[in-house]
């Protein structure tokens, strides 16, 4: 899938050092505190969980490139654990943000989500202080759910359900 910023590849195998080179840069985790600060291996089984989900068409875990073809970030449509419920989420390098790629990647997902799968809705989830993901999921379309603590974090959920 692409756009003219930006093009996106489904995650394999041979991405993954790639991708761990990204993970371990500065700030990547700041949002996303559950993946902060953890072992090559928590990555990579990360990474292979990631794969499976693709494998099974229960998840779809992409590369962000830009239009050169260097990485980006990534985003997802993924289970939320426990619920059966599908949520989108993204990172974008620190050297990629505020170009618009988050916004034009998770168009493409949720457009890809709506078009080949049967999820509906599709939920946002963020950490309160994540703002700018918050402007992107309105300008999406996302309606604000709830907010609720996940351990000592507070979170908001947005929801975005299928037009017919």
């Amino acid at each position: 899938m692409q756009s003219t910023k930006l093009s996106l590849t489904l995650l394999k195998e041979s991405d993954w050092n790639e991708v761990l080179i990204m993970f371990q840069e500065p700030g990547m985790f700041q949002y996303i505190t559950p993946h902060r600060d953890k072992s090559v291996n928590y990555y990579l089984d990360f990474l292979n969980l990631k794969l499976e989900q693709i494998k099974s068409g229960t998840g779809f875990y992409w590369l962000v490139r830009d239009k050169n073809g260097e990485l980006a970030g990534t985003i997802n449509l993924t289970p939320i654990p426990d619920t059966g419920e599908m949520q989108i989420g993204w990172m974008i390098r620190s050297k990629f943000r505020g170009q618009g790629l988050a916004y034009d990647a998770a168009k493409l997902a949720l457009e890809f989500g709506f078009r080949e799968t049967n999820f509906d809705p599709i939920y946002g989830v963020f950490e309160v202080e994540n703002i700018a993901s918050e402007k992107i999921l309105k300008k999406l379309g996302f309606m604000f759910y709830e907010q609720f603590f996940e351990g000592n974090i507070m979170v908001k959920q947005y929801i975005y359900k299928r037009k017919d």
